[in-house]
């Protein structure tokens, strides 16, 4: 059976800083890797409680998701380059939490791979939001890492 190992990142040091032990799981399992970001668009902003006002400039969500998409290029080329496991990648449009769980199950893998925290980070002190919702809603076990487990060497010994 092939493994398939879900990282989802956000363009943070931190959650890109799961990536090499992914990939070295993935090896030893002798499977791939499949790296996600997603793409939040901009929503209208509400300045009262009965209100809503539009976005300044439409095309500025296109840009943001544009360079979402070009990063995402970028790292999974890097690491078709580097790391010695398929990589596949995909850009989800949506709410972070539901997407990646949504990515987890439709392509069924067997586990996931991310940081404690990422951009969003600041909003559970103890453990990032979109973190906390992936554990709570994944189809699959999840390895979620603090900031002092992926600074530590990717030299397992058991997996």
């Amino acid at each position: 059976m092939y493994t398939e190992l879900l990282v989802p990142l956000d363009g943070s040091p931190l959650a890109n800083a799961a990536v090499p032990l992914a990939v070295e799981i993935a090896r030893r399992l002798k499977g791939g890797i499949h790296i996600v970001r997603v793409h939040t668009p901009f929503v209208a902003f509400s300045p009262g409680a009965d209100t809503m006002a539009p976005i300044p400039d439409p095309s500025l969500d296109e840009r943001a998701r544009e360079d979402a998409q070009t990063w995402l290029i970028r790292r999974a080329n890097e690491l078709r380059t580097s790391a010695d496991v398929p990589v596949t990648s995909e850009l989800r449009i949506g709410a972070p939490v539901e997407e990646i769980v949504a990515a987890a199950t439709d392509r069924r893998v067997q586990a996931i791979i991310c940081s404690t925290h990422g951009l969003g980070g600041w909003a559970l002190r103890w453990l990032g939001s979109v973190a906390d919702g992936v554990i709570r809603h994944a189809p699959c076990p999840v390895l979620a890492m603090s900031e002092a487990a992926v600074a530590r060497s990717t030299a397992m010994q058991k997996v």
